[in-house]
C-alpha cells in the first residue's frame, strides 16, 4: 500500500470510528473511572459500546427497508433461518378453561391509583384462577398478521419490529387450583404447558435471592428472551437496549393487567441466572435466558 493508500485507509477507519487520535478518549476514560467507584465498570463499557449507533435507516444505500429486509429472508447463509414466532412446548396443558372473572372492569383511572410498588404480601393465596385471564390478556396473541418477514403477532405492548422474543413461565408454590411445578405460558392459546423436563419449582425463592415479595408469592411469573429471534433482524449492537426496553413495556403491561383483576404485583431483577435456567430446564443462556421475575398475589405491603 503506498502513502497515499495508506492515508485514504487511516481516514475511513476514522470516519468508521474504528480508530481515533490518541487521547480522544480521555473523557470516556474518566467516565468509565467514575462509575467504577460504584460498581457500574462492565455497565460503562455496555453504555459507551453502544452510544450513538445507528439505527437501520428507511433507505440503505438506495434499498428500500422492505428490500433490505426480504433481501435478509432470502439470504440464509449469512445468519441461518429465521428464527419462528413461537417454539411450541410439548406437555401437557392446564388453566386453558380458567375463565375471567370480572363482571366489572375497573377503570385505569382506578388501576393507576393503587399501582404502587410493594416489598411483600400479607393476603390469602392467590389462584390461577385469578391471574390466568390477566396473564393473557397482557402477554398473549391478539392476532396473527402477514409482512414481510411473515407472520408475526400482535400484543398488548410494543415489540420492536413485532418480533415478541420473550417467553414466559410460571412457578407455582402449590395452589388450590394449581399444583407446584413450573408450567410454560403459551401465548397462542392462553394455557399452560406442564412438562416432565423442567427443574425444581421450589428453588424459586434461592434463584431470586430470598426477596420477600418472592418468598411470601404464591406463584411468580418468570420472564425470558429468546435473543436471536430479534437479533436475527436487527442486526447491531443498538439493539440489545431494544430489548431492556420491551422489557419494562411488558412487566408494566402484566402489573395493570393484574392489579385490574385484584392482584399485586412484586417486580424482582434480581435473579441468579444460573439457578433460573436450571429451574426453567434452559441449556444455553445464550439461545433463551432469564431476565425478571414477578411474584404474584394478594395483600401487598411495602
Amino acid at each position: 500500500m503506498d502513502l497515499e493508500a495508506g492515508r485514504t485507509f487511516v481516514r475511513s477507519m476514522i470516519e468508521a470510528k474504528v480508530l481515533v487520535p490518541v487521547g480522544s478518549h480521555a473523557r470516556e476514560q474518566r467516565r468509565i473511572a467514575e462509575w467504577g467507584r460504584f460498581g457500574w465498570r462492565d455497565a460503562a463499557d455496555f453504555h459507551l459500546a453502544t452510544y450513538g449507533l445507528r439505527f437501520i435507516p428507511d433507505e440503505v444505500d438506495g434499498v428500500s427497508y422492505e428490500e433490505y429486509f426480504s433481501q435478509m429472508v432470502d439470504d440464509v447463509e449469512s445468519a441461518g433461518e429465521q428464527p419462528p414466532a413461537t417454539v411450541p412446548r410439548a406437555g401437557s396443558r392446564v388453566c386453558e378453561a380458567f375463565t375471567d372473572p370480572l363482571t366489572r372492569r375497573p377503570s385505569l383511572d382506578d388501576v393507576l391509583a393503587v399501582a404502587e410498588p410493594i416489598n411483600r404480601f400479607e393476603g390469602a393465596q392467590v389462584r390461577g384462577q385469578e391471574f390466568m385471564p390477566a396473564l393473557r390478556q397482557a402477554f398473549g396473541v391478539q392476532r396473527t398478521v402477514g409482512g414481510m418477514l411473515g407472520d408475526h403477532h400482535l400484543r398488548s405492548y410494543p415489540s420492536g419490529g413485532a418480533r415478541h422474543p420473550f417467553e414466559a413461565y410460571v412457578v407455582s408454590k402449590g395452589l388450590d387450583d394449581l399444583p407446584v411445578g413450573v408450567y410454560y405460558f403459551d401465548p397462542l392459546t392462553g394455557g399452560l404447558v406442564s412438562t416432565s423436563d423442567y427443574g425444581d419449582a421450589e428453588r424459586i425463592d434461592v434463584a431470586c435471592f430470598g426477596k420477600g415479595g418472592i418468598l411470601t408469592a404464591g406463584a411468580v411469573v418468570v420472564l425470558t428472551c429468546r435473543w436471536l429471534r430479534h437479533s436475527w433482524k436487527y442486526r447491531y449492537d443498538r439493539s440489545y437496549r431494544m430489548l431492556m426496553l420491551e422489557v419494562g413495556h411488558i412487566v408494566q403491561a402484566i402489573n395493570l393487567a393484574m392489579i385490574e383483576h385484584g392482584l399485586t404485583v412484586y417486580h424482582c431483577p434480581s435473579i441468579n441466572d444460573q439457578a433460573l435456567r436450571q429451574i426453567l430446564a434452559i441449556d444455553d443462556d445464550c439461545a433463551e435466558g432469564p431476565v425478571y421475575a414477578l411474584g404474584l398475589g394478594h395483600g401487598g405491603v411495602r
